[in-house]
């Protein structure tokens, strides 16, 4: 039997038009974000028996793992969208923000306004 590295090659080329498969279909599923449910896409594989290797599946098709999403891109709105969508995700999610937030738009009155201590009271 033919190989490539000590895999058979049947089984390379099986993989390889799953993965362009699995990629065609994330596209027929995604929304604007490029996001979609990891289940639906999970029920395109040609049988169970592929579900061992879903891991390295998603790793080849290049998707991101984004709050409980897969998608086929990670920007900004992507996250945004599934940090909303995500329910199991909302309070860390939320959290996160809350502190990105206060520390990046709110500096500290110190900060905005200098104190001389050796300045008397008016």
């Amino acid at each position: 039997m033919a190989t490539n590295n000590g895999r058979p090659l049947a089984l390379r080329s099986e993989a390889d038009r799953l993965v362009v498969s699995l990629k065609a279909e994330a596209k027929r599923l995604a929304d604007a974000a490029g996001l979609f449910e990891e289940a639906a896409l999970q029920a395109t594989l040609p049988d169970d028996s592929w579900l061992r290797h879903w891991p390295l599946l998603v790793h080849l098709c290049g998707f991101h793992r984004i709050d409980g999403f897969l998608g086929s891109r990670s920007t900004k709105k992507a996250r945004v969208k599934a940090a909303i969508l995500g329910r199991e995700n909302v309070d860390a999610t939320c959290d996160k923000w809350t502190d990105y937030l206060s520390g990046r738009m709110i500096r500290p009155v110190s900060e905005a306004l200098p104190i001389d201590d050796e300045s008397e009271d008016p």
